[in-house]
């Protein structure tokens, strides 16, 4: 087999993974989280548990019995790794250079202490479509777009809280639209046998 077939495959495989719009769902909630703790101003990191367990849970119980597992090789899951080490390094490092910096001492510093919502924004879009572009997750690239013009919108109309909120609730709905869709077009199989698909 080529390595083009080989390739169409792998890109086909990935696309009914994602589209059951759990990770969707997951994604949403993570904005609906941190949004909902900033407007109520409480601590609610004791939801992220939960949260890890929850796309765990739904692949098994919904999309699984539909298609199958798909297995992440060693080679996926450091990617996803680095990319996550990634974003937190950005947006750490980007918030800690202008906290040592004094921003009223250069006009750059100052327009990025500024603009310091809007450049979160774009590393997290930046990495969204990266993910997207990784695992042929489209969905991710319009997410990609609300996340950046929603925190370019943060202290200009209103809160980062309200506008995470938002965010995390229009791409909950389009998770929720996305899985009823799934598990409308797609009915339990028979899967005793099947022992998932691996990729590199």
């Amino acid at each position: 087999m080529s390595n083009l077939n080989l390739k169409e495959m792998r890109k086909k495989i990935y696309q009914t993974y994602f589209s059951d719009g759990i990770w969707d769902i997951v994604l949403g909630m993570v904005y609906l989280i941190f949004g909902l703790g900033v407007l109520i101003t409480q601590d609610i990191w004791y939801l992220f548990p939960i949260l890890i367990t929850l796309p765990l849970a739904l692949k098994r119980s919904v999309s699984e019995p539909r298609v199958g597992t798909l297995q992440f090789k060693k080679s996926q899951k450091t990617r996803l790794l680095l990319l996550y080490f990634l974003f937190t390094f950005l947006v750490l490092g980007f918030v800690l250079f202008l906290g040592i910096i004094n921003p009223s001492g250069d006009t750059l510093i100052r327009w990025l202490t500024v603009n310091l919502f809007f450049i979160i924004g774009l590393i997290i879009a930046v990495i969204l479509g990266l993910v997207g572009w990784l695992f042929n997750f489209n969905r991710l690239y319009f997410y990609a777009i609300i996340n950046l013009v929603g925190f370019a919108l943060v202290g200009k109309i209103t809160t980062v809280g309200v506008i995470l909120t938002i965010i995390g609730f229009i791409i909950t709905i389009f998770g929720l639209i996305v899985l009823r869709n799934f598990m409308k077009y797609h009915p339990k199989l028979d899967l005793s046998e099947n022992d998932g698909v691996g990729l590199q």
